[in-house]
């Protein structure tokens, strides 16, 4: 009978129920398992749309922006893996980030938003890979992978964008001033820990 439990999108590669983690002093991955994600879409330009999922939950992060929010006590709260967050995507497209398990709680919050829009609030916990790269090589790390202009004054905290990534999809997030979360799809992921360890070997201390 096939398990309906969760599992890490890395689950084969660590295989003792842990979130996989790598530091070599210069560079530390972390795998962010298990996260709740849910994609939403919705018109932008709404101002009453905005406005309804900002009362609900937080405000629909701008273009190139993600915004986050603790939800125990509602301050900013950017490495906080029981944030609350919000990363743009594309014109009228957004990733919600919530706590493990705290998706259904995010769908419900959106249900009486949605009727009577162009709008979609889609739950893909399952479908990716979601890695914290931080460290003080962190970000010439990423910059190995992608097209990105990643120094501070192009791509400050707060700032996000999708990409290609080694080859594949992705979305990038700077949420502290040495910490980035990268998100790439499920099928990737073994492949992309893969990649971002033997990159990192080149800033071994």
């Amino acid at each position: 009978m096939a398990s309906l439990t969760a599992r890490s999108a890395l689950a084969a590669l660590h295989g003792n129920g842990r979130a996989a983690r790598f530091d070599n002093g210069a560079v530390a991955l972390e795998e962010l398992a298990l996260l709740g994600l849910v994609r939403l879409q919705g018109p932008a330009a709404d101002a009453d749309f905005c406005a309804q999922v900002a009362a609900a939950l937080m405000p629909l992060a701008p273009a190139g922006r993600v915004v986050c929010r603790d939800t125990a006590q509602g301050n900013d709260a950017a490495q906080d893996n029981q944030a609350r967050r919000c990363q743009w995507l594309a014109p009228n497209e957004w990733l919600l980030v919530t706590a493990p398990g705290a998706e259904r709680e995010v769908l419900e919050l959106l249900a009486p938003i949605l009727p009577g829009r162009l709008a979609l609030a889609t739950p893909i916990s399952d479908s990716g890979l979601a890695v914290a790269v931080s460290g003080a090589c962190a970000a010439e790390l990423l910059a190995k992978g992608c097209a990105l202009d990643l120094h501070r004054r192009q791509f400050g905290v707060g700032n996000a964008a999708v990409t290609r990534f080694a080859g594949v999809a992705a979305a990038i997030s700077r949420t502290a001033e040495q910490r980035y979360e990268l998100y790439v799809e499920r099928p990737q992921a073994h492949y992309i820990w893969e990649w971002l360890v033997d990159a990192a070997g080149e800033f071994a201390g």
